[in-house]
């Protein structure tokens, strides 16, 4: 299945991050955690690349000495094009459906945003 690093980064990680706060049944609990490392790996993949472009595009902060963008930076634009890029990119990931249990308490925007990779017991 091919997902977005877009989706990843702004959907996926935080649902599993809501997810991964809830006490699951062992086999339940065993699966997020499988799941939750395989994005975990493209998340920091994702986040050093952001990093790279923003020393790239950016100013170091004189308070901080650290690489900082914003819409004021005069490289603000080729920034966007390039992390729009980043974001575009397709990644594969196993057709997989974590069976969640029907007790469990979660809100509906979290299995909206995880929708591809669970289901809920019947």
């Amino acid at each position: 299945m091919k997902i977005t690093n877009g989706e990843i980064f702004n959907d996926i990680k935080p649902a599993l991050g809501a997810l991964i706060q809830i006490k699951l049944p062992v086999k339940t609990a065993f699966e997020v955690a499988c799941f939750t490392n395989k994005v975990q790996e493209v998340v920091t993949t994702i986040e050093n690349v952001r990093n790279n472009l923003i020393t790239q595009y950016g100013e170091k902060d004189e308070r901080t000495q650290r690489p900082v963008i914003s819409q004021s930076s005069p490289n603000w634009e080729a920034f966007v094009k390039e992390y729009n890029g980043l974001m575009e990119i397709e990644n594969d990931f196993p057709e997989t459906k974590i069976v969640l249990p029907n007790d469990i308490s979660l809100e509906a925007s979290v299995l909206l945003q995880l929708e591809k990779f669970v289901t809920v017991q019947e």
